[in-house]
């Protein structure tokens, strides 16, 4: 496999966390209603 930078994990993590908190939030809404 080839070695992939810094840059593809960062993306990663930053579309991991922003899938976390778009459930979050969602779960969220869903108590309050």
């Amino acid at each position: 496999m080839p070695q992939t930078g810094e840059k593809d994990s960062s993306l990663l993590s930053l579309i991991g966390l922003g899938m976390l908190a778009a459930t979050g939030l969602y779960a969220g809404k869903r108590k309050r209603d």
